[in-house]
């Protein structure tokens, strides 16, 4: 039996072994259960291109290729009543880029990441470094330095109050 026309589907997983944008999925209107959806999305591929993974759950359209239901293709995401979601940017080296539905952004990289600009501000109750060495190649400037252990300087310039 040939199955054409589209379908709705569940996403229960978002986790392509391959890398190339798959879901696995459940439809029981056609009885497919736990099979990998092809990805068809315009202006995606390996080279190019922006694709979003739905999350694990999210309700999907498929479709058959030529109506056979063990070639699955996912072809776009059904907008719930509701949705407040994770938007998670992969790419094919593992980099990601997380809008979270908490607000919350997230980045994450194996590699480099670089921010250049004529400026960078930042503004936060609290900005927290968590790095074995941070290196400045200017000056570092600010109102208040407090040293939790020591400050250790090549040179040293004694002033009032720091003769002993």
């Amino acid at each position: 039996m040939t199955h054409h026309g589209k379908y709705r589907a569940t996403v229960t997983n978002n986790l392509d072994p391959l890398s190339q944008g798959r879901l696995q999925i459940d439809c029981p209107l056609v009885a497919v259960s736990g099979v990998w959806a092809e990805a068809c999305i315009p202006n995606t591929d390996p080279s190019h291109g922006v694709l979003t993974l739905p999350a694990i759950g999210a309700e999907i359209w498929i479709e058959f290729e030529a109506g056979r239901v063990d070639y699955p293709i996912w072809t776009g995401v059904r907008w719930p009543a509701a949705a407040a979601s994770d938007l998670v940017l992969l790419t094919t080296s593992g980099a990601t880029l997380s809008l979270l539905a908490n607000g919350s952004v997230e980045i994450t990289s194996a590699g480099k990441v670089a921010v250049t600009a004529a400026t960078v501000e930042v503004t936060a109750a609290t900005v927290n470094l968590h790095t074995p060495i941070a290196k400045f190649d200017g000056v570092l400037e600010c109102d208040a330095l407090i040293a939790a252990s020591s400050v250790t300087s090549p040179v040293y310039s004694p002033g009032v109050g720091n003769v002993w």
